[in-house]
């Protein structure tokens, strides 16, 4: 079949040529008159023929004008000329509909058909035809209309060869796509198999009682290897939705500080060992929430930070997070320079494409795809932004995204509560002043006490430092590591009079004594302002891979089903930290079986299994099942996270999706939500513990006002809660955000640290857009806010100042 846009073309040709020929043979065949009448109908039957085609859109009325203007010329001309005007009509309306038909076959038979016909005329009817018209005419018409109907025959044939021809390249193009769709998703599955064990197990053994440090940092190096693997694979994972199309971006509020925040943790983590700074420049005074997507401008300013630290050997990474107004629209530019290796000016083109990798001599003991800069591009187009890059070999990197991001609320993102009549010393030796980044920490310094209207002095002589403390000119002093353990005992003795913080690097040991507070690196803004408000002795970070294990399931029986014996027990390892009855099938039929014999609470259900895959198995349990089997909480366990999967699981009668490698975060989550809540214990420890000597330090030792404060907080344990669960019931997210954020803060500088965490990993959920992991917390957050009021009861009993 030709497309309708070539055969009305065609048509068209070969009407107007049909048309004029009889126009040419009248004007010098017959009489001039005659020609003029026969242009005439030739010209109007023409523009009628276009219009048909081209001016009515549907295709039967389309055609259906075409044929009757054939009829009306053929007739007309025919009549005309004395031609035999109904033979030639039958003749071309024959052809035109062959024509809209599009039939290379049916066009060849036609022809035969014709050709036949017309030797078989002339032999028989000879006579009958030179009557009515001459002969000479009748050739002509009889040559023009095979003339016309073999080239319509060949141009037809020629469309349709390359309609065919891209029909086909279509369908190698899909046939590839599918098979890239399904090497992924098998290659996936291969590798997060045995990813699953190697991180599982290491779970598994850092729990352990029995496990010395030195086994546990081995595991712990173990486990860090294998999520660097899942990274590189995920990066693969998502190019390819991003080739499909397939990558969503989606827009919500969201907070700058968790973004700046995740950023400086993962530069950090990523940095090691390495002698290079990680530096971060935030000015407080950036507006409170942004309109966007967060977690594709985190993995965009995370991929581009990685990529400066594993190229930085010296030296330091300057990441810089601001936003600008143009053409009346806020934008957030996120820029990141390093002075690591630099890329060559005729490489710097190919930088963005997939799978590349500059220089790879030089650079071949460095990991990773070469598709992080190409996912940031992609990325950051989608969400209609600018991405450039400006390097010099040898020299280092400078890379700026550009994004267009609405402003939420115009606050500033971070609040000073300390009092603001300060006077502060930002000290550092000799040495120190002369590290790669000074000038980057002199500019920090300036924009971040400057916003606060806070006045400040950069220091680096330490004996005017020790005079301006024993005048007691200085009320905040804030030191390197290296300064701390130079000269400790004089740090720890001004600490009664002077608040003390000391940056250190999280990858070593930091021990502090007296009032002395410590600040993990980076040093910038929120560190400072974390640190200010004595809402944390080592800032409110808390580490992602400890995961408290806060309840347990004796009652609960768990059926996992797989056909791999390490997931089985990977599985049964990590629910056995609960303490839940497992049991286990290597197969579907097997589950389908011990369904029907054994009361189940809950199913991890694996997706790719021999004879009866996991969705498989799945429907018949929702078809044949009564009540029960169709209300059964049956969770994905799968390595298969290409493309839509999870949505694929969902619509299969999964009830949760649950991806390999077995993180113990994410199975902590689905037992709290899916599990029935009488089948869960809490942890048998009934009152938390108060962390006082963290408290005081908060509190510059002053035990009055920590019993006072403690106080407080019980007169206001109503009252708070109330607040929490109106914006709850309300579902107004947002300021539930803040409740929670709220009750964090006042709970860790009162030292009640596991209330705290508690209370921030649902302002962690809240930050992440997690509504149904909030809402199926939201009980445990009371049941925990309640042990802690009652903790703090107990507490106050036998305190005594």
């Amino acid at each position: 079949m030709v497309s309708r846009r070539v055969s009305n073309k065609i048509e068209l040709i070969e009407f107007i040529l049909f048309v004029m020929a009889h126009a040419v043979y009248a004007f010098f065949i017959e009489k001039t008159e005659l020609g003029v009448s026969v242009l005439m109908y030739a010209v109007i039957t023409s523009i009628a023929a276009g219009i048909c085609l081209y001016g009515i859109k549907e295709l039967v009325p389309s055609q259906i004008g075409f044929i009757i203007c054939i009829m009306m010329a053929t007739y007309l001309i025919g009549t005309a000329l004395g031609t035999l005007a109904f033979g030639v009509c039958i003749y071309m309306v024959a052809g035109a509909l062959i024509s809209i038909i599009g039939n290379m076959r049916l066009n060849l038979y036609y022809i035969i058909i014709v050709n036949i016909a017309i030797v078989l005329g002339i032999t028989t009817q000879y006579d009958v035809i030179t009557q009515e018209v001459n002969m000479d005419f009748y050739i002509m018409l009889v040559l023009f209309c095979e003339g016309a109907l073999i080239t319509e025959c060949m141009m037809g044939f020629i469309c349709q060869q390359k309609v065919e021809e891209v029909e086909r390249q279509n369908d190698l193009l899909n046939v590839a796509q599918k098979s890239k769709d399904e090497f992924l998703a098998n290659m996936s599955h291969e590798i997060r198999t045995p990813m699953n064990a190697i991180v599982g197990m290491s779970e598994l053994i850092m729990r352990e009682p029995k496990a010395t440090d030195q086994i546990r940092e081995y595991c712990y190096n173990i486990q860090t290897s294998g999520e660097n693997l899942l990274a590189i694979i995920n990066d693969i994972l998502d190019f390819s939705k991003i080739e499909s199309g397939k990558m969503d971006i989606v827009n919500e509020s969201y907070s700058i500080a968790s973004v700046i925040q995740d950023v400086a943790n993962t530069a950090v983590l990523r940095k090691g060992y390495k002698d290079i700074d990680i530096i971060i420049e935030a000015s407080p005074k950036l507006p409170k929430l942004f309109y966007g997507d967060a977690i594709r401008n985190r993995q965009i300013l995370i991929n581009i930070v990685s990529n400066a630290v594993k190229f930085t050997e010296k030296g330091y990474v300057y990441v810089e997070i601001s936003c600008f107004e143009r053409d009346g629209e806020n934008w957030l530019k996120m820029m990141v320079e390093d002075t690591g290796i630099g890329i060559r000016k005729e490489e710097q083109s190919s930088l963005f494409e997939s799978f590349s990798r500059l220089d790879t001599k030089r650079n071949r003991s460095v990991e990773g795809t070469g598709l992080g800069l190409a996912i940031c591009k992609r990325l950051t187009e989608a969400m209609h932004g600018r991405i450039s890059l400006c390097s010099e070999y040898g020299k280092g990197t400078t890379v700026t995204v550009e994004l267009p991001q609405p402003v939420e609320d115009v606050s500033p993102f971070l609040t000073l509560k300390a009092d603001k009549d300060m006077q502060v010393i930002v000290f550092g030796d000799v040495e120190n002043s002369k590290r790669f980044g000074d000038e980057w920490y002199k500019s920090i310094n300036a924009h971040f006490w400057d916003a606060f209207g806070v006045p400040y002095r950069l220091m680096n002589d330490f004996d005017e430092l020790v005079e301006m403390i024993e005048m007691k000119k200085v009320t905040h002093l804030f030191i390197s590591m290296q300064e701390y353990t130079n000269h400790r005992m004089v740090y720890d003795k001004a600490s009664l009079d002077t608040k003390i913080f000391v940056t250190f690097d999280p990858q070593y040991p930091a021990r502090f004594s007296g009032h002395v507070r410590g600040i993990r690196a980076p040093f910038y803004s929120i560190n400072l302002v974390t640190a200010l408000n004595g809402e944390s002795l080592y800032n409110q970070y808390i580490d992602e891979r400890e995961v408290p294990i806060e309840f347990q399931a004796p009652e609960a029986r768990i059926l996992v089903v797989d056909d791999n014996e390490i997931n089985l027990r990977v599985a049964a390892g990590v629910l056995k930290l609960y303490q839940a009855d497992v049991v286990l099938s290597a197969s579907g039929k097997e589950a389908l079986e011990i369904l029907k014999k054994q009361d189940i609470d809950l199913v991890f259900m694996d997706h790719m299994m021999p004879e009866m895959d996991g969705i498989e198995t799945v429907r018949i349990i929702r078809k044949i099942g009564g009540e029960y089997e169709k209300n059964l909480p049956v969770i994905a366990l799968t390595a298969n996270v290409v493309n839509d999967a999870k949505e694929m699981f969902l619509d299969s009668g999964f009830q949760d999706f649950l991806p390999k490698p077995i993180g113990l975060r994410l199975v902590d989550a689905i037992l709290r939500k899916w599990l029935p809540k009488e089948k869960i214990v809490w942890a048998a420890s009934q009152y938390m513990q108060i962390n006082e000597a963290a408290a005081l330090e908060n509190m510059g030792g002053q035990k009055d006002l920590f019993k006072e404060l403690l106080e407080y907080c019980l007169e206001l344990e109503d009252q708070r809660w109330g607040e929490i669960q109106e914006s709850f019931e309300k579902e107004d997210f947002k300021e539930y955000e803040i409740r929670v954020h709220a009750l964090k803060g006042a709970m860790r500088s009162l030292g009640v640290d596991e209330m705290a965490k508690v209370s921030e990993r649902q302002e962690h959920a809240c930050k992440e857009g997690e509504i149904e992991k909030v809402k199926a917390e939201h009980a445990y957050l009371y049941e925990e806010y309640k042990r802690a009021h009652r903790s703090i009861e107990v507490f106050l009993k036998d305190y005594e100042i």
